[in-house]
Order: structure tokens, then sequence, then C-alpha cells
């Protein structure tokens, strides 16, 4: 998420009570949107039902959600949010 506001954005972690699986971060820059899950690089993060559900209805509203595992795959991130 440092990279997000090094670039001048922001990486949001809202904190949602009683509605499970949503994406850890949503990151704000230059006029873009997108939501963000993280997993562990260890293969022991789980992507869950409600996970799944969210990134549908981000989905299905029009928005980007990426799933990452890895420093590599937020590279997709910050593409996105040029």
């Amino acid at each position: 998420m440092a990279r997000v506001e090094a670039a001048g954005g922001v990486a949001l972690k809202l904190v949602l009570l009683r509605l499970r699986g949503f994406p850890d971060r949503t990151c704000l820059l230059r006029g873009r949107v997108c939501f963000v899950e993280l997993k562990r690089t260890d293969g022991r993060g789980v992507y869950a039902r409600q996970q799944a559900h969210w990134r549908r209805v981000l989905t299905d509203l029009g928005f980007t959600v990426f799933v990452v595992e890895s420093d590599a795959e937020f590279d997709a991130v910050m593409e996105f949010l040029k």
C-alpha cells in the first residue's frame, strides 16, 4: 500500500461491521478507484465465500477488484491506477 501512497494516492482499510469479506483495501489515485484483497504469500491465505460474494457485487457495480498474493501481482494494481 506504500506504493499507492508514494504515488500520491490513498489506500484505505475500511472496517465494515457485520459485512465480512469486504476487500482489504480501497485504493484511490488520480480519479480511479479499485479494491484489493491481500493474500499471504505462504499459501495459507484462503479466499472465503464472503470475499467471492463481495468481488461479484463490486464488479457488477462496475468496479475493479484485485486479489494480490505478491509484489509482482501488485504491479497490475499500480498500472490500473495510472
